[in-house]
């Protein structure tokens, strides 16, 4: 596991590690815990953004970038696209989940992987 950095906020929680078979690439998980307020996170490269998100935490429908997940003919998992995103400001919605893949972020710790 790389250290993330400094969280810009407490509900926000931050987890890195390095992106498979990506040299240099890394990814980033964003928790925000916060089941009324948005929080922001800078990224310095553009990437790959897989957010999951929910109605109510208790639901049982689950959302991937706005869309809602549904399993495929014979319960086939589907298509997991990531939306692209620039660097810069990334917001994070109450109570969600966030996977930044960042195939350019260089990470000397995840040139050998």
């Amino acid at each position: 596991m790389l250290k993330p950095g400094t969280s810009p906020a407490v509900s926000l929680h931050l987890y890195a590690h390095c992106l498979r078979n990506v040299p240099g690439g890394m990814a980033l998980l964003a928790i925000n815990t916060d089941r009324n307020a948005s929080e922001a996170l800078n990224v310095n490269a553009r990437c790959e953004r897989y957010t999951l998100t929910a109605a109510k935490l208790e639901d049982t429908h689950v959302e991937l970038n706005g869309k809602e997940l549904e399993l495929g003919p014979g319960d086939s998992i589907p298509s997991l696209a990531g939306a692209p995103a620039h660097s810069g400001q990334i917001a994070l919605a109450p109570a969600s989940i966030t996977f930044l893949a960042v195939p350019e972020a260089n990470n000397a710790s995840c040139v050998g992987r």
